[in-house]
């Protein structure tokens, strides 16, 4: 668990004392999503130029 350590105290952090466990898991849910869209950001050309290969534009 301590690896996740600092995860989940930055989720506590940012959510209010008095919310429920729905609350945590959507906060842990947006910031997890955000940091994968953050990741894939710089590969973009290099993912359109595969996505081109697998599927071709029609003539």
């Amino acid at each position: 668990m301590s690896v996740l350590g600092w995860f989940t105290g930055l989720i506590d952090w940012l959510t209010p004392d008095n919310a429920n466990p729905a609350r945590l898991a959507a906060n842990a849910h947006i910031i997890v999503n955000a940091a994968a869209a953050l990741l894939v950001l710089p590969f973009l050309k290099q993912i359109e130029g595969l996505a081109s290969r697998i599927a071709p534009r029609a003539r």
